[in-house]
């Protein structure tokens, strides 16, 4: 079997690239992969350089017939993935849909292209709207809500063989919108990347150079993008701050130049509170992230992260919150303010979308002072 797949790739800095590559060793023990990419970067990661036929997108129609599948890794950035949307039309495919809205990127292809038009003609294809108001609220940044409510995924999906999400909340998602839709729940694999065994790295100082010894430690991983309240993460942090002076907010990763996260640290007064890394290669945001006690693969221990943090309105946390109460496995000042508030949440939690949730702490795993569960702060 050959499969043709479309991915960015690094070094483009997006975590979709992360995944393909750590996918492709595991694809190519089931079929020959080829893979096309975008004409406008070089990719430089070793193995996938050494193991795979890599080639620019515009040469796949003419090798069309030599595959007997297409797949398409999907995401809501015009700049990595907007190459593959005429393709996936043209040679329907399995698509992986790693964002459960191409809003934006619907948007941004259209006025890149100097043609508004094709982002209304998307917008009169999913849901008969033809009014531009749409596009100029979410592009002054104030459509947060409609790049959910109005997801524009329809065409992509209806255009493929199959999709392929990473979530429930992602399955029904889709569903609602494309209810005639095939969709596959296939979980977020773990994997190493290449050569992380073989760039060791002395963690008591990694520790020491972010001011984190000694410190209660607060952490989140991944872009930071508005759409993941880190606003409001910071607001209960704040909050928290007041029962531990010493801790510290801890993000592993890197937000977009038009998101003023630094101005919002220093407007509430965080400045000596927050740490943030910036982007970082696979290797060493694995490190990072795996020290923060995000991975329930504990490898090594060496930041001691006590609380990781994490936002999301559009699910329902009711199970999420069940006997969260009996999770916590030790006792102690802070945790009991914890519980305060997850009592408060199990009794009014409602079966979907609650408006007044502000922030979500997810406690993982750990030894010594950590602690497991999940908890809400409320207003």
């Amino acid at each position: 079997m050959r499969i043709a797949f479309f991915t960015p790739l690094s070094p483009l800095k997006t975590a979709i690239a992360d995944h393909s590559e750590g996918l492709l060793p595991h694809l190519a023990k089931l079929a020959d992969v080829d893979l096309y990419i975008d004409d406008n970067y070089r990719p430089d990661n070793p193995e996938i350089i050494k193991h795979f036929t890599i080639r620019n997108f515009h040469e796949f129609p003419s090798r069309a017939e030599q595959y007997d599948a297409m797949l398409y890794a999907v995401g809501d950035h015009a700049g990595f993935h907007g190459y593959m949307y005429p393709l996936l039309q043209q040679f329907p495919g399995v698509v992986i849909l790693h964002d459960t809205t191409l809003h934006r990127a619907m948007i941004h292809m259209a006025f890149m292209a100097s043609k508004p038009e094709l982002y209304l003609q998307e917008l009169q294809y999913a849901y008969g709207l033809t009014n531009s108001s749409i596009a100029h609220r979410v592009l002054s940044g104030f459509g947060e809500a409609l790049v959910k409510h109005y997801p524009l995924f329809e065409r992509v999906v209806d255009h493929s063989l199959g999709v392929i999400v990473h979530n429930e909340h992602a399955r029904r998602q889709v569903l609602h919108y494309c209810p005639k839709a095939q969709v596959t729940q296939i979980n977020q694999h773990f994997f190493l990347p290449p050569g992380f065994a073989d760039r060791p790295v002395d963690m008591n100082a990694l520790r020491t150079q972010w001011g984190l010894e000694g410190r209660f430690v607060i952490g989140s991983c991944g872009i930071l993008v508005p759409e993941k309240r880190i606003d409001n993460c910071l607001r209960a942090f704040t909050r928290f701050l007041d029962h531990h002076p010493d801790a510290v907010y801890f993000f592993v990763g890197n937000y977009p130049s038009n998101y003023d996260l630094p101005g919002i640290i220093h407007n509430y007064g965080l400045d000596d509170h927050v740490r943030i890394t910036g982007w970082m290669d696979p290797i060493a945001f694995t490190q990072h992230m795996l020290e923060l006690q995000q991975i329930k693969y504990r490898l090594v221990e060496v930041f001691r992260i006590d609380v990781e943090c994490e936002l999301n309105f559009y699910r329902s946390f009711k199970s999420f919150f069940g006997d969260i109460e009996n999770m916590f496995y030790r006792s102690g000042q802070w945790h009991r303010l914890i519980l305060q508030n997850v009592r408060e949440i199990n009794d009014s939690w409602p079966t979907a979308f609650y408006p007044d949730f502000k922030a979500l702490v997810k406690v993982v795993p750990g030894g010594g002072n950590f602690f497991q569960g999940s908890v809400g702060f409320g207003n």
